[in-house]
């Protein structure tokens, strides 16, 4: 739960919303506080007293590398997963073959990806979106029919930021191997939630962000098969091999360093825990409203993750209700909120009518949360949503 701060009130607030962002781990927090304070120098100096920040980054790397099953020389820190993903695109596009100029990229992409595909065709490349069923996974034969010797790149992520899909990178990234094909996923949702190992996977480059997994905001981690000869999106220094200079944000960094440490140690303890919540959830939830529908209830699912449409509201109005009943939910990705028009995930999947007919939303769980608050804010959604009914049924025509 979390307390309201403002002067006219106490209000604890259920936090659902975990898919957006994550509270910061005490211990990451404790980790990162002397970076923040007594041990300021820059890491890029050749004072003594700089080193113990290179030698923090240097930890860093090596944690975030060894939660993915990486090298640490294949680990470049960035300012999160938006710059992860647009370094990591330009520079398998910079190791691809010249004349392949096709990227196969899921339809069910984040927004930091699906709205750099246009920047990529105004530069001469041809972006194929193979289709997917009503779970979110490849339709049969989609996926094998669009890589071909053409194809540069092929983009598709971990797992779903709002259905909590999880997808069969392995396959993917055997079906790359075949066409010789570089493949890139997006982790941030994964890392800590969800096993990873990158070279199993045949990833050539994957991003990852600090703050979906209780580290800080303003920090991320780019992973490269093989970064040497990349060329950044910026001129500057030799920081993180040339390919992100800038002084590197130390305290960031051991900050994301601990918080992937402490997730992936726990990543079965905490999956189980968050697991069993979610289904409470939506157990609870359906035995009340039974036309809820839960997308993706039938696939390997992120254990901290549930997506549901609701007939017989709107998106707004439930949302407005619960967050006056002190239940933060969303309707899907933070990055496209504002907006209540059907994500772009749910219409790849075919959802599109049912969602516009109903109320979209996801729920994300976090290591911290409780079965109380999972009981309360199920039962203040079934009241709102009941609320809402009512209300409509008693309007005039």
């Amino acid at each position: 739960m979390i307390e309201c701060l403002c002067a006219t009130c106490i209000t604890i607030m259920i936090y659902l919303d975990n898919n957006a962002t994550t509270r910061v781990d005490d211990r990451v927090f404790d980790a990162m506080l002397p970076f923040l304070k007594d041990v300021y120098g820059n890491p890029s100096s050749p004072c003594t007293f700089s080193r113990k920040p290179a030698l923090a980054i240097d930890h860093a790397r090596h944690q975030v590398a060894a939660s993915i099953d990486a090298d640490p020389s294949q680990i470049i820190f960035t300012s999160g997963g938006t710059e992860s993903n647009h370094l990591g695109i330009h520079a398998l596009l910079q190791q691809a073959d010249a004349e392949r100029r096709t990227i196969v990229v899921s339809p069910m992409e984040h927004p930091s990806i699906r709205n750099l595909m246009p920047t990529l065709e105004r530069k001469g490349y041809k972006i194929v979106r193979p289709g997917v069923d009503r779970d979110g996974r490849p339709l049969p034969g989609s996926l094998e029919s669009a890589i071909d010797e053409t194809t540069a790149l092929v983009i598709w992520m971990s797992a779903n930021n709002e259905t909590g899909t999880v997808f069969d990178k392995k396959m993917v990234g055997a079906l790359c191997n075949d066409f010789h094909v570089k493949l890139y996923s997006d982790c941030s949702q994964s890392l800590g939630k969800h096993a990873i190992s990158i070279t199993r996977d045949g990833c050539d480059g994957a991003g990852f962000c600090a703050h979906k997994l209780h580290g800080p905001k303003g920090v991320g981690a780019l992973y490269l098969r093989d970064p040497s000869g990349v060329e950044g999106l910026f001129a500057g220094g030799d920081q993180e091999r040339g390919i992100r200079p800038g002084t590197e944000p130390v305290s960031l960094i051991v900050g994301m360093g601990e918080a992937a440490v402490i997730a992936t140690n726990m990543i079965h303890q905490a999956g189980t825990l968050m697991a069993g919540l979610r289904d409470r959830w939506e157990a609870t939830i359906q035995a009340a409203l039974p036309d809820v529908v839960v997308i993706g209830s039938g696939v390997d699912r992120l254990p901290n993750t549930s997506l549901m449409i609701i007939p017989g509201c709107s998106t707004e109005g439930l949302l407005a209700r619960l967050d006056m009943a002190d239940v933060c939910v969303s309707s899907g990705s933070a990055c496209t909120s504002g907006s209540h028009e059907v994500s772009h995930v749910l219409t790849a999947m075919g959802w599109r009518k049912e969602a516009e007919q109903g109320a979209v939303v996801r729920m994300s769980l976090s290591r911290f949360t409780t079965g109380d608050e999972i009981h309360d804010a199920a039962i203040r959604l079934v009241e709102a949503v009941t609320a809402l009914r009512t209300k409509q049924a008693g309007s005039p025509i």
